[in-house]
């Protein structure tokens, strides 16, 4: 089998605000960067290796119910990557006719707009081969066209009872007006979602007992539910968290507090600040 592992990024914007406590006129204490990064947790669950291997290398009823539905989509066993972990196609690589040959002519906004209707009925008809639950894709793709209209690449990301899922989305590529890629990222089964015990004040309190005194220099931003996948044995687990963002007084960075909503449990306290760094070309 070929194992791959898999990448995932997120930037942020920060800026910096000014706070005064009651009492005499003195400055709330700015923390030492250090301080912050102390706080600094992560569950060993948040990072998933995925799994994949190539259709033609399965064996047993995973090979066959796999070359049934890639007979469906019409794609090659050799041209096809199913992820262990989530059971869902990694990478397809097809050729399926999508937008008519005058497509590249038009505007991009209507080349969008056709593309993304044409992809969204091509996932509905197939939803059951490409092993996906249509109701999870609730708004309109993002959708991006270069090359002159010949090139259109779709991201589309992954809702379940209204809640996103975090990491989880299809990726969709299509040339010369026929797709030729797919791909699902993380895409595990969800199990029933479990209602919040616990609100967002109880996260941000949760967050707040976490960072101790640098609680007082902190301020959060009205806490997001989102399912966070994890690793679970050879698959995936998903957790309903409140995530929490923060800055603190005198800091450009950003962190994130992820705190699940049934346990109370902290999954993870992380910078998510997208720095900028500085790169010299030479020659």
């Amino acid at each position: 089998m070929n194992v791959l592992p898999k990448k995932w990024t997120v930037a942020l914007l920060a800026s910096v605000s000014t706070l005064l406590i009651a009492g005499p006129a003195s400055a709330v204490r700015q923390p030492d960067p250090n301080e912050i990064s102390d706080s600094s947790y992560r569950d060993p669950g948040l990072t998933i290796d995925s799994a994949f291997v190539t259709a033609d290398l399965l064996s047993g009823p995973t090979a066959a119910q796999a070359a049934a539905d890639l007979a469906r989509l019409g794609a090659a066993l050799s041209e096809a990557r199913l992820d262990l972990r989530t059971e869902r196609w990694a990478t397809l690589l097809l050729v399926e006719p999508m937008l008519a040959g005058d497509a590249a002519s038009r505007p991009a906004s209507e080349i969008e707009g056709r593309a993304w209707e044409a992809v969204r009925g091509w996932l509905i008809r197939n939803a059951s081969a490409l092993r996906i639950d249509p109701r999870e894709i609730v708004a309109r793709g993002f959708v991006t066209v270069s090359s002159n209209g010949q090139i259109v690449q779709i991201h589309v990301p992954r809702v379940v009872d209204g809640i996103p899922v975090r990491g989880n989305y299809l990726t969709i590529g299509l040339s010369h007006g026929n797709l030729v890629l797919f791909g699902a990222h993380d895409w595990g089964t969800v199990g029933e979602v479990p209602a919040a015990v616990y609100t967002d004040s109880d996260a941000i309190a949760r967050m707040e007992a976490h960072i101790g005194a640098l609680a007082s220099s902190s301020r959060a931003y009205k806490p997001q539910l989102e399912l966070i996948p994890l690793a679970a044995g050879e698959g995936i687990d998903y957790r309903l968290a409140w995530s929490v963002r923060t800055r603190f007084e005198g800091s450009v960075s950003e962190w994130e507090a992820l705190v699940d909503a049934v346990s109370g449990e902290l999954i993870a306290f992380e910078d998510k600040t997208n720095y900028a760094s500085t790169r010299k070309v030479i020659g």
